[in-house]
């Protein structure tokens, strides 16, 4: 095995249950589990197998997935893994990087036979990857799941989180204040039933003041004390700091529209799989280079009284960059803010990659070319 991990595999490694935990070696599984799944309610039996993640268990994991699972990554360098034996040697072929990884898992919404959860992945980085030596870092980025559950088996899950914020922990993206998320502690927070009738409906309209850029209208939704966690893992409190914060966010792209994948609702919280559609700007040169772009990305909203409480914002940062072709290197390097020595100054960068962005094709106008 090749000591340089590439950034389709970091993002791979950094997908939770696409690394395992333990020495590098070549091994290969075959599809007969020796444990049988137990029947269990479809969030208890999702717990249990990332109980057994953590446990290192590869028994009773290989049992707690569907024969057909497909495992998607939706990040930069999206990646899919299709089939329980396939997923398995990805879990042990790529072992090395987190020796110590775990999972913590904060809720989980239960609709039938759909989850969606939210939680965070730890691991101390003890190996390469993407060209980056181990650094003895601890790193803590959080996750959203959307599953779909078989008979108390996954049979698909897509993954959102962020590698970048990953990336800042262990140095490959320069930063002045590193950001960390926090690891659950306690039994994981599972929520069944129909929604409560506000909460789906709180949660559209603020989709609808982001995709209009309307901060006015986004702070009447919010309860005073909101709180968001943004892509990058930066902290806002209060009505108007959150939505100045996704008004900002908005603004990045012209003629933005926010078209729904999925939404997974059960109490007071949904989940909302979405993509970011519009013309993004890639700051470094005047005016912005601006390039039509679709970012996927996910939320986890809490809504209290009829009104949007917390807002956990996932998107992967290095989208925007590897849909105009700009190397992971530049990319990284265009994302830092400034810290660190001058060949990786963040303006410098930021200049080169908007040049970049600047000579690729668009693409959404891409057929016409």
């Amino acid at each position: 095995m090749s000591n340089r991990v590439s950034l389709k595999m970091f993002c791979v490694l950094l997908g939770l249950a696409s690394v395992s935990c333990g020495e590098a070696k070549k091994v290969e599984v075959t599809d007969t589990p020796t444990a049988a799944p137990i029947a269990l309610e479809p969030a208890d039996a999702f717990i249990a197998a990332m109980e057994a993640y953590n446990r290192q268990d590869l028994t009773k994991l290989l049992s707690a997935f569907h024969k057909e699972v497909v495992w998607s990554n939706m990040t930069a360098s999206s990646s899919k893994l299709s089939g329980r034996t396939t997923l398995a040697n990805q879990l042990l072929a790529e072992r090395g990087v987190f020796p110590d990884c775990s999972v913590g898992i904060e809720t989980v919404l239960e609709s039938e036979q759909k989850l969606a959860a939210v939680g965070v992945f730890k691991g101390t980085h003890r190996g390469p990857i993407h060209g980056f030596a181990a650094t003895g870092k601890e790193v803590r980025y959080p996750f959203i799941y959307f599953l779909d559950m078989n008979q108390g088996q996954i049979a698909s899950n897509v993954a959102y989180f962020n590698p970048v914020a990953a990336a800042r922990q262990i140095g490959a993206v320069k930063a002045k204040s590193v950001r960390a998320a926090t690891m659950p502690t306690g039994a994981p927070n599972i929520v069944r039933g129909v929604a409560l009738p506000e909460v789906m409906g709180a949660a559209r309209q603020l989709l609808a003041a982001m995709q209009k850029g309307d901060s006015e209208a986004m702070a009447a939704l919010l309860v005073d004390n909101a709180v968001l966690i943004d892509p990058s893992l930066e902290r806002f409190e209060g009505k108007e700091a959150v939505a100045g914060a996704l008004a900002r966010g908005s603004s990045a792209f012209e003629g933005l529209k926010i078209p729904v994948d999925q939404m997974v609702a059960a109490g007071s919280f949904v989940a909302v799989s979405l993509v970011l559609q519009g013309t993004f700007s890639f700051a470094g040169k005047d005016p912005p280079v601006r390039k039509a772009l679709d970012i996927p990305g996910a939320m986890f909203v809490e809504v209290k009284e009829g009104k949007v409480a917390s807002v956990q914002l996932i998107t992967d940062e290095m989208q925007p960059f590897q849909q105009v072709g700009i190397p992971p290197k530049a990319a990284f390097a265009a994302l830092g803010d400034g810290a660190g020595s001058e060949d990786t100054d963040s303006g410098a960068a930021r200049a080169a990659a908007a040049s970049a962005a600047d000579k690729t094709i668009d693409p959404a106008n891409a057929a016409s070319h």
